[in-house]
């Protein structure tokens, strides 16, 4: 019988012991293939265009180091944590799971004191909880410092540099630049990075009501705004936003591996390199990890309660159901309140495998505490939308439950373009096992292969594990849980490729648990491995560097052409070159032939227009600097209330926005086709309205795309 309160395991896992052979040449390797990979990816600037060295090297340090001040808090709670882990986990599992929980309750506080108007107020709180934290982790390393593990490189690992690198080369790329298959990272420029930004003018976390994303639960947000709090602007925090993310992924990528080396004892290299480079390798990852997107901060929790789960022995006391699903209850509310869809992809096969794992009797408790940590990780949003929307899922539920001010022909569009909108076999066929092989389903769109063949590589590994007798029951459990994303994401998203991502957490333990049939004797990695796995972190990069390309069909294009120019994507760069004196006219027209729309609207002497912008189909206004008015797609903004007032009166709709104080209008041609050929756009801004509007406009610039740039009024 058991101990009273503990976990029970007969007996602990033997930690990997270190190769006395192993030479210190293999880190010294390992750090230099790394460099050189990132140099020659970081070369890729196109034609006419060269690597700065300087530039590059401000772009890593500039990237890395706010997002590890940002990332001490975080380490600091995992320090205090660790000693509660459960102690049937490896060291190495017991630490990386401490910092998924630390990273958690991280994103809690900055949602938190976000929220109640305290992290906007003064750079004083962000700087505060980092020096807090760095003493508390200084205090809690000295007295644990030997329980610690610390990596040790082999020359196996190797092969996971390409994938590290090519992540690397995209973290340290201007937001918009990068990647064609998220259309520049859309969302970043429209919420991800735009909402901290305007939360930071406000002082307050809060609803907005041009923008329907601020309604959500925004944790990974809301530690952006801790970063801009922290570096002093929201440019300079664009890439410590992403290095956040890309430090998830390896950290995820970390946790796998403990957990697959730990689970194949026979072939733990092997399962644990397996696993670590297939995930980082997996096109998605790189995506979606290089950017400031939340997904990463949705694999790490759920690696995290995979690990958990995995070994732990059914208990018979009841203190441990209730430690347990605390645990589980923290790490999945974590990744709902970092992406709301993680309640299909995370928060339910957790429930799912806990249970599993589990005598009935332990069931109550369990569930008392998952649902207790849970529902106090989601309160400050849970609250909040309450009682600014009426309801606390908005817009999630808007279609039954109202809210927000929305119209019900609001609330049906928003819930019809996020549901199954085909077949869903179809589309699960299409963007997981196929997606990227064969010609774009839809004529203009990115069609890369972003998930490579991990999906039919995790199938296939699935029914070696499950021949496997040491493998079966924890195969049994990862297709459990991949059954369950698959099934929610056929029935409750808009079936995007990119909501799978968090399936690349099993699907990879999945392989690893089937490691041992290519692995040696003795437990060591065969060489054959470390090549495939080199060849496959070759895949994303060979996407990376198709990325903009300079004319149609060119290989390689111009992908490191924005590494560390975040200023010059804004305009900065621009703007200081057309006032240097002596500039001639020729000179002068070079500069604003390639210059973004934002060197203009951020310059009023380029335009000679100063007061306020009003984007038409544009969210993207991260980088605009002036006093602007938007809405998202899903919102109704001023033009959609000028169309309903005076549909037959255009003239109207322009002295209504001159005595608003509107000078300029950017319409976006392009987006606003989609917007109504989706079914998005309000039916009010019909394509007949838009051409009497536009037409009583002055044409100042076209920027391509059917980007425009029209005047209000006079001017020059």
């Amino acid at each position: 019988m058991p101990a009273p309160g503990r976990f029970r395991a007969p007996t602990r896992p033997t930690e990997t012991p270190a190769d006395p052979h192993r030479p210190w040449a293999a880190g010294l390797a390992w750090g230099i293939a790394l460099i050189v990979a990132v140099l020659l990816l970081a070369s890729a600037t196109g034609p006419g265009q060269s690597l700065s060295i300087p530039t590059l090297l401000a772009a890593l340090v500039g990237g890395l180091l706010p997002a590890l001040l940002w990332m001490i808090p975080a380490a600091a709670i995992a320090a205090l944590l660790r000693p509660l882990m459960p102690e049937c986990l490896s060291s190495r599992e017991r630490t990386l799971i401490a910092w998924a929980i630390g990273v958690g309750v991280a994103l809690w506080i900055d949602s938190l004191l976000g929220r109640l108007g305290v992290l906007a107020s003064s750079p004083v709180v962000a700087w505060g909880l980092t020096i807090v934290g760095g003493v508390v982790l200084l205090a809690v390393l000295g007295r644990q410092s030997r329980s610690w593990p610390l990596p040790r490189p082999t020359w196996t690992e190797l092969s996971l540099v390409p994938a590290i690198a090519v992540l690397a080369v995209a973290t340290i790329s201007a937001p918009g630049w990068l990647w064609s298959s998220e259309f520049g990272g859309y969302d970043v420029l429209a919420y991800h990075l735009q909402l901290p930004k305007e939360w930071r003018s406000l002082g307050v976390i809060e609803p907005l009501a041009h923008n329907v994303y601020s309604h959500l639960p925004n944790h990974v947000e809301a530690s952006t705004l801790r970063l801009m709090m922290l570096v002093g602007g929201p440019l300079d925090a664009a890439l410590p936003a992403q290095m956040v993310q890309a430090l998830l992924a390896v950290s995820t990528a970390a946790l796998l591996a403990a957990t697959a080396a730990r689970l194949v004892p026979s072939a733990a290299a092997a399962a644990g390199l397996v696993t670590a480079g297939l995930f980082l390798g997996t096109p998605w990852v790189t995506v979606v990890g290089s950017l400031a997107y939340d997904e990463m901060a949705v694999c790490l929790p759920l690696a995290a309660i995979v690990a958990l789960l995995t070994p732990i022995e059914a208990v018979t006391d009841s203190p441990a159901p209730l430690r347990l699903g605390l645990l589980v209850g923290i790490l999945a509310g974590s990744a709902v309140a970092a992406k709301a869809t993680s309640v299909g992809f995370v928060a339910l096969p957790a429930v799912g495998l806990l249970l599993a794992r589990l005598p009935r009797r332990g069931w109550l408790l369990a569930l008392a505490g998952v649902s207790a940590s849970a529902v106090v990780v989601l309160a400050p949003w849970l609250v909040q939308n309450l009682l600014s929307a009426g309801q606390p899922f908005f817009p999630i539920l808007a279609e039954p439950l109202g809210g927000g001010g929305w119209s019900p022909e609001q609330a049906a569009t928003f819930a019809a373009a996020h549901g199954p909108d085909r077949n869903p076999l179809a589309a699960f066929l299409a963007e997981a096992l196929l997606h990227g092989i064969g010609p774009s389903p839809e004529s203009g769109e990115p069609w890369r292969p972003q998930w490579s063949l991990l999906w039919p590589l995790g199938l296939t590994a699935s029914a070696i594990a499950l021949a496997s007798t040491a493998c079966r029951a924890n195969a049994i459990r990862l297709l459990g849980i991949l059954a369950v994303m698959i099934a929610f994401w056929m029935g409750f998203t808009h079936l995007e490729s990119r909501f799978l991502v968090p399936a690349a957490v099993p699907l990879s333990l999945l392989i690893g648990l089937s490691a041992t049939r290519w692995a040696h004797p003795d437990g060591r990695t065969s060489s054959l491995v470390a090549a495939a796995l080199t060849v496959w972190g070759l895949v994303p990069v060979a996407i990376y560097l198709k990325e903009r390309p300079l004319t149609p069909g060119n290989w390689i294009g111009a992908p490191a052409a924005a590494v560390g120019q975040v200023a010059t994507t804004a305009g900065e760069i621009h703007r200081a070159l057309l006032k240097r004196p002596g500039l001639s006219r020729e000179e002068r027209g070079e500069v604003l032939q390639h210059a973004p729309p934002w060197t203009f609207l951020n310059e009023p002497t380029l335009t000679g227009h100063e007061g306020r912008v009003l984007l038409v189909g544009e969210s993207r206004v991260f980088y605009l600097d002036r006093d602007c008015e938007y809405v998202s797609v899903w919102d109704r903004g001023r033009l959609s209330m000028l169309a309903r007032e005076y549909p037959d009166d255009p003239d109207r709709w322009v002295r209504e926005l001159s005595q608003a104080g509107f000078t300029m209008v950017l319409f976006d041609g392009a987006m606003i086709k989609r917007w109504r050929r989706n079914g998005w756009l309000d039916p009010a801004l019909s394509a007949e309205a838009i051409s009497a509007f536009t037409a009583r406009l002055r044409p100042l610039r076209g920027f391509g795309n059917g980007v425009e740039l029209f005047a209000i009024g006079g001017g020059p």
